[in-house]
């Protein structure tokens, strides 16, 4: 793979703040030398979460490229997400690898000016190259599950994204079910969820292509993405789902039912970057 991607995580830089103090003595009043005690840089938490979409036997290596430090213990295999807490800068480039070989860049231009979880996805760009693409979120905190909804899948089956309600045992409501649109975020109530894909279809009883379980906890960002790829040379990949993180049903309390999608916004514009590829 000869082909290096290149895109651009489109956030805020930091700022810093400085002061000067006076000193009165008898009637002369005096400027007090500058002092670094009034110099603070205002120093913000990231998480930076790397989710691997790209369809491949090999295990991608993430490098931050800048510092030559390797982020992965061991390679990310695909359908695999791993959270680095890391101190990141404007400028820094994530680098991905299987081996020696690099695969792709990512270069990011500047940061929020507050505490946030980075979402970094690598993916097949589409059915004929080995070329790799980018998808990137800020996820900023809220007290509601944040659901990034993704789509990573190359190929030309036509699917929907549905949520509803996990049925439980006796219970006697019927489970809600909404679609969720591709390239959104969502904000849920808390609760325990199925999602799954169906295809396109106006026909009441379609086969299900994917299914997995949500359990979706206050002040959590989630990702849901479809995956795979029809390959026209090479190994094709089916259309799964993934979910992360996998949260434990016992933290939810009370009862786990789900409350239904209680509010949504496009970030189409957010998440769509503009890509190099050379």
């Amino acid at each position: 793979m000869k082909i290096l991607s290149l895109a651009t995580l489109l956030l805020v830089q930091s700022w810093m703040c400085q002061g000067m103090g006076l000193n009165i003595a008898g009637s002369a009043l005096r400027t007090s030398p500058p002092t670094t005690d009034f110099i603070r840089k205002l120093e913000y938490r990231y998480t930076l979460r790397v989710c691997n979409a790209y369809p491949f036997t090999s295990a991608l290596d993430v490098f931050l490229e800048t510092h030559q430090v390797q982020l992965t213990q061991s390679p990310l295999i695909y359908k695999a997400c791993e959270e680095f807490k890391i101190k990141l800068d404007s400028g820094d480039k994530l680098s991905f690898k299987v081996g020696k070989e690099n695969i792709g860049t990512f270069t990011i231009s500047d940061l929020p000016r507050e505490d946030a979880t980075l979402l970094l996805i690598i993916y097949r760009h589409d059915t004929e190259s080995t070329a790799v693409s980018f998808q990137s979120h800020v996820f900023t905190r809220m007290s509601a599950p944040q659901i990034g909804v993704l789509d990573t899948y190359r190929g030309k089956s036509a699917s929907s994204l549905h949520i509803e309600d996990l049925a439980m045992p006796g219970a006697n409501s019927t489970p809600r079910d909404e679609t969720l649109r591709f390239d959104s975020v969502v904000a849920i109530d808390s609760g325990a969820y199925r999602v799954s894909l169906r295809p396109d279809s106006s026909k009441a009883n379609v086969t299900v292509r994917a299914t997995t379980k949500l359990i979706a906890l206050n002040n959590q960002a989630y990702i849901v993405m479809r995956v795979g790829v029809e390959a026209k040379e090479g190994p094709s990949y089916p259309e799964e789902l993934v979910v992360f993180p996998r949260s434990d049903p016992a933290l939810l309390g009370g009862s786990p039912r789900g409350g239904g999608v209680v509010g949504a916004f496009v970030v189409a514009v957010v998440m769509a970057l503009s890509q190099v590829f050379l």
